[in-house]
C-alpha cells in the first residue's frame, strides 16, 4: 500500500467497513424477503384451506340431502333441487382447484389427494342419482372425499412458522373435523327419520360420528386460546345447539325401545324440523371455523407484510448508506485531494520555474536583495497545510540563501575589482618610476 496513491487509500479505508456492512445489510434483506416467501406460501396455503372449507361445508349438506333423496326413494320432484345443490358446490370446487393447482409445485404430495378426490364427485353424484346405493354406503363414500379434503387443513400447521398461527391452524381443523361428524349425523338421522328407523350399521354410525364430534370438541378446547374459547361457547349455543342434542337421544332411546323412529314434533315435520335444527348447530360450527381460518390468513398477511417491509427498509438503510457514504468519500476526498494537488503543483513550479528565476535573479543583479516569497496557496490548518507551510520555509530559506550567496559573489568581485584597481596603480608607479631612472 505504500505505493498506492492518497484517494485509492481513502477510498479502500472508507469502502472496506462499507462493504461489510452492506454484505450484513444484504443477509438481512435476503433473510427478510427468504420470511417474506415463506410467509406467503403460508398464507397461500391458508388461503386454500379456508376454500376447502367452504367446500367441505357445503358438500356435506349436499351429501345429507342426497342422503335423504335417496331414503325417499329418489323422487323425480326432488332431483331439479338437488342438483341446484350441485351447481352451486361446483362454483367452490373450482376455485379451490385453481387455487390447489396454484400450489401443485410446492406442496405437492399435500394438493394431489385434494384434486383426486374432487374429481371423484361427480361419480359420486351420478352414482347416487342413478344407481341402487343406499343412505349410509353413500355417506361413507362421501365422507372418504369430506375427509381428504379436511385432512389438508394440518398442512397450514405443518409449514406454520408462527405459534399462534400453528394454534389457530390446529383449532380450525378440529372444529372443521367436529362440523363434519355433526353433519353425518345429520344426514343418518334424517334418513333415518324418514324411514321410521335405523337400517343396518346407521345407529352404530351415528353413535361413532357423535363420539368423534366430542373428541373434536375436546381437541379443540385443548389447542384454542382464551378469547378463542369464549368464540366458541358464545357462538355454539342456543335453541339449535339444544335441541340437536335432545333430537338425537330421543331418536336413539326409541330405537333401543324398538319404536318408530319420531323426535316427538309432528310425523310430517320430524325430517324438516331435524335437518333445521341440526343445521343451525352446523352452521354455527362453521362460524367459529369462518373466524380461526381468517385469524390465520390475517396472521400469515400481516406477517409477510412485516417481512416485506423490514426487506423494503434494509434495502433503504443499504441505499441511504451508500448515497451517505458516497456523499462523504466526495466530502473528504475533495478536501484532501485539492490541496494535496495544489501543494504538488506549486511545489513543482517553486522547484522547475519560480525558484531557479529568483536564483538566476539574483545573480544577474548582483544585489542580493531577497524579496519575499510568495507562499503556496494552501491555507488550511491541517497536516497538507502544515506541509505546504514547511515548503514556504524551504523556499524562503532557498532564496535567503541564493541571496546571500549573491552578495558574497558581489563582494568577492569588488575585491578583486580593487585589488586591480590598486595594483594598477602600483604598475604606473613603477613604470613612472623606470621611465625616470631611464631619462636620468
Amino acid at each position: 500500500m505504500g505505493n498506492w496513491r492518497v484517494r485509492s487509500r481513502l477510498v479502500a479505508l472508507i469502502v472496506v467497513p462499507t462493504a461489510v456492512a452492506v454484505g450484513l445489510g444484504g443477509l438481512n434483506v435476503i433473510t427478510s424477503l427468504s420470511d417474506a416467501s415463506t410467509y406467503q406460501t403460508l398464507r397461500e396455503v391458508a388461503e386454500l384451506s379456508e376454500q376447502l372449507g367452504a367446500v367441505t361445508h357445503e358438500l356435506s349438506f349436499e351429501r345429507d340431502e342426497t342422503a335423504l333423496y335417496i331414503a325417499q326413494g329418489r323422487p323425480q320432484n326432488r332431483e331439479a333441487q338437488l342438483r341446484t345443490t350441485y351447481s352451486g358446490v361446483n362454483g367452490l370446487i373450482d376455485e379451490a382447484k385453481q387455487r390447489a393447482q396454484a400450489l401443485s409445485d410446492t406442496h405437492g404430495e399435500a394438493v394431489r389427494p385434494v384434486l383426486r378426490r374432487l374429481e371423484e364427485i361427480p361419480t359420486l353424484r351420478d352414482t347416487a342419482v342413478n344407481g341402487k346405493i343406499q343412505p349410509l354406503p353413500m355417506i361413507q363414500k362421501y365422507s372418504q372425499i369430506l375427509a381428504a379434503l379436511l385432512q389438508f387443513h394440518d398442512q397450514v400447521g405443518q409449514v406454520a412458522v408462527d405459534d399462534e398461527i400453528s394454534h389457530s391452524a390446529g383449532s380450525a381443523a378440529a372444529i372443521a373435523r367436529a362440523k363434519e361428524q355433526a353433519s353425518k349425523q345429520r344426514g343418518i338421522l334424517a334418513s333415518a327419520l324418514d324411514k321410521k328407523g335405523f337400517d343396518s350399521g346407521e345407529l352404530d354410525a351415528l353413535t361413532d360420528a357423535k363420539a368423534r364430534e366430542e373428541s373434536e370438541e375436546t381437541l379443540f378446547a385443548t389447542l384454542a386460546k382464551l378469547d378463542q374459547l369464549e368464540v366458541y361457547r358464545n357462538t355454539v349455543v342456543g335453541r339449535d345447539v339444544d335441541q340437536t342434542d335432545l333430537f338425537r337421544l330421543r331418536a336413539m332411546a326409541q330405537s333401543a325401545e324398538g319404536k318408530n323412529l319420531s323426535i316427538g314434533v309432528r310425523p310430517d315435520r320430524d325430517v324438516a324440523t331435524w335437518f333445521d335444527v341440526s343445521t343451525g348447530k352446523i352452521d354455527a360450527l362453521r362460524s367459529v371455523e369462518k373466524d380461526l381460518a381468517s385469524s390465520v390468513i390475517l396472521r400469515a398477511r400481516a406477517l409477510e407484510e412485516g417481512a416485506n417491509r423490514a426487506a423494503l427498509i434494509s434495502g433503504g438503510l443499504i441505499l441511504l448508506l451508500l448515497i451517505v457514504v458516497l456523499a462523504i468519500i466526495s466530502f473528504i476526498a475533495r478536501s484532501l485531494i485539492r490541496p494535496l494537488r495544489k501543494l504538488r503543483g506549486e511545489a513543482l513550479d517553486i522547484a522547475g520555474h519560480r525558484l531557479p528565476e529568483t536564483v538566476q535573479q539574483l545573480r544577474d543583479s548582483g544585489e542580493g536583495t531577497v524579496r519575499p516569497v510568495v507562499p503556496i496557496g494552501v491555507d488550511t490548518h491541517d497536516e497538507i497545510g502544515e506541509v505546504a507551510r514547511a515548503f514556504d520555509e524551504v523556499h524562503r530559506e532557498a532564496v535567503r540563501l541564493a541571496g546571500e550567496e549573491s552578495r558574497l559573489r558581489s563582494n568577492v568581485n569588488a575585491m578583486f575589482v580593487n585589488l586591480s584597481r590598486r595594483s594598477q596603480t602600483l604598475v604606473e608607479r613603477q613604470i613612472t618610476l623606470i621611465d625616470g631612472l631611464e631619462q636620468g
